[in-house]
């Protein structure tokens, strides 16, 4: 996450328009891969993005579910 700032932040000297869209994308694709995995192990995405994801699983304690991912 701090890494993601700091490669964002126009003061970095590491900051480059093209490296931050090249990382937004594979951020993007990593995270369509995650929710297609998650969706394959029996899971529905309620929410998802790059900061929060929230599933609704079959599972009714939170012991189960945490173990279930």
């Amino acid at each position: 996450n701090h890494f993601y700032r700091w490669l964002q932040s126009t003061k970095s000297l590491l900051y480059e328009p093209a490296l931050k869209r090249t990382i937004q994308v594979f951020m993007r694709k990593l995270l369509v891969q995650l929710l297609i995995e998650l969706q394959r192990i029996g899971s529905t995405t309620i929410y998802g993005n790059l900061n929060k994801i929230i599933l609704a699983t079959k599972r009714w304690s939170l012991l189960d579910t945490r173990l279930y991912i």
